[in-house]
């Protein structure tokens, strides 16, 4: 029992305290401030800069005082069943699949991205899983622009954020933002999105808002503002990794807003741990400094609609009023607008 009870204060210590994003580098575990308060309309983050070293003594002591709490009412709370339901506690002693069942429920309870996983299956979840890279090779990573709804909206798809992406988003934004007659509105569809270049997903997001809005990653640059003009983003379960961080920085700086379904809750890489005592591996999200107040949780949007079926970019590049018909990307042209209707009103 004594087992069960330090791998349930792991996985409260994991959530409150996620791996750094340099944590591979330097062995060690760098921890942050408690992550799971936090609750916004979009996304539930806050962007502030990395405290003092000071700071992050007085956050390790609270952490440690913390666990010890934890541990504490953990094993009151088991000594007391012990005691008075000893029935349940051999059970869970006796009942591998009870016991992981508890343990799993409890990693998703603390809603931090924790996942307790087999091997085999962490492998996947964490990225180890050998690939050719055959699939990404093959796929179309980020679509040219196009106008849609009459010319009065632009149409944005990314279905990956790596390499080359960002540079051809800047491009294509330079192109449109040079036309006499502006849309009202900018759309961009992140319902098949993926990728774990956080450089490359920050980066763009720079040209839909003030640069200074954006956290900057590694390697990054500021850069300058294509656009001054609302933003809506279309996503769903399959919208993970960087595209989640994209979104995330464009509805905190107030200048997007998201419409679909729940995202993926996987921005980030994530790091296998061993669980000796109940043979299985934690996953636990790695997360970079920069973006040390994101949680590794699902973005839910703010207006909630049916996400799919997606419309083939061929149809939309190719047939006028295409986008009739797809439900979600019709909210978010009849939203957009709307707004440019009213603001056009108002301007008189």
């Amino acid at each position: 029992m004594n087992n069960l009870i330090f791998c349930l204060l792991a996985l409260c210590y994991a959530a409150c305290v996620p791996l750094a994003a340099d944590a591979q580098k330097t062995g060690k575990a760098e921890p942050e401030e408690n992550q799971i308060k936090q609750e916004l309309p979009i996304s539930g983050f806050g962007l502030k800069p990395p405290d003092s070293k000071q700071k992050d003594s007085k956050k390790q002591s609270k952490a440690i005082a913390s666990d010890n709490k934890v541990l504490a009412s953990l094993r009151e709370i088991f000594q007391a069943l012990e005691k008075y339901y000893p029935s349940l506690t051999n059970e869970l002693a006796e009942n591998s699949q009870k016991r992981d069942k508890l343990i799993k429920a409890f990693a998703q309870s603390l809603n931090a991205g924790l996942k307790i996983e087999s091997k085999v299956k962490a492998d996947k979840k964490s990225g180890k899983e050998k690939s050719d890279g055959t699939e990404e090779k093959k796929r179309k990573n980020c679509f040219n622009i196009v106008n849609i709804a009459s010319n009065k909206l632009s149409y944005i798809r990314i279905d990956r954020f790596e390499k080359g992406v960002f540079e051809d988003l800047q491009s294509d934004c330079a192109m449109v933002s040079n036309i006499a007659k502006q849309p009202v509105g900018i759309i961009i569809d992140l319902r098949n999105c993926s990728g774990s270049d956080d450089k490359t997903a920050l980066d763009s997001a720079r040209l839909f808002c003030k640069s200074k809005s954006i956290p900057l990653a590694p390697g990054g640059q500021q850069i300058k503002r294509a656009f001054a003009l609302p933003v809506a983003m279309l996503v769903a379960a399959q919208t993970e990794g960087a595209a989640e961080i994209f979104v995330y920085c464009l509805a905190k700086a107030r200048q997007a807003i998201a419409i679909g379904k729940p995202t993926a809750g996987k921005p980030f890489k994530m790091e296998e741990i061993e669980l000796k005592s109940i043979d299985k591996m934690l996953l636990v999200p790695i997360v970079p400094k920069y973006l040390s107040d994101f949680v590794a949780r699902p973005i839910k949007p703010s207006i909630t609609t049916k996400a799919y079926p997606q419309i083939s970019y061929k149809e939309i590049s190719s047939k006028i009023g295409a986008e009739k018909n797809d439900k979600c990307l019709l909210r978010a042209v009849d939203l957009l607008i709307s707004l440019g209707a009213i603001k056009h009103h108002l301007a008189r």
